[in-house]
């Protein structure tokens, strides 16, 4: 500007960061089972909605953060409009040190930024062990009408049995009869 009074200028230059944050928290995808036991293998991946730019991902295990060695990362995948898919699979197996207090907790945190930070979990409690039913003892059932009695493997007619405890009894009176 040529005129009076003279103006001073001040020139910046920034960096500005668009970000696209979804709505939605990511999804778990694989086995998820009802339960899990101790020796399954777990094969879980999570996988977050579109966003700019693409979420950070981390899989937590009954609240401590998975070993390396347990994570499958992906590519993060470009959609038609520019945003970014992550996808971040847990895989292992199952142990006893898993189960704590007989729960289970696979968590999915997926963030950007300071701006967006969203989980989806998968917790199972072990269900109680079913009571185990009585064990029946199984024999064979005596023939119809007929009495059978410890120690003796065949069977009698009823009205055997019956004569047989008469006549024992009849003889034990007469024995004690005959001893005074």
């Amino acid at each position: 500007m040529g005129e009076t009074p003279n103006f001073h200028e001040d020139r910046m230059t920034k960096v500005m960061t668009v970000v696209e944050i979804p709505d939605e928290k990511p999804t778990i995808e694989g086995d998820v089972r009802d339960h899990f036991a101790v020796g399954d293998k777990v094969n879980l991946t999570c996988t977050t909605p579109p966003s700019f730019p693409g979420a950070t991902l981390s899989w937590i295990i009954n609240d401590q953060e998975a070993p390396p060695t347990f994570l499958h990362e992906y590519a993060p995948e470009k959609n038609k409009e520019g945003l970014i898919v992550s996808r971040l699979t847990l895989n292992f197996e199952l142990a006893p040190s898993h189960f704590i207090s007989g729960e289970l907790r696979l968590k999915c945190v997926a963030s950007i930024l300071t701006l967006y930070t969203k989980t989806s979990e998968h917790s199972q409690q072990v269900p109680p062990k079913p009571e185990e039913p009585p064990v029946k003892e199984v024999r064979d059932l005596p023939e119809e009408g007929s009495l059978t009695t410890n120690g003796n493997t065949g069977s009698r007619s009823m009205w055997a049995s019956f004569f047989h405890v008469l006549v024992l009894h009849t003889v034990l009176i007469i024995s004690a009869h005959l001893l005074h």
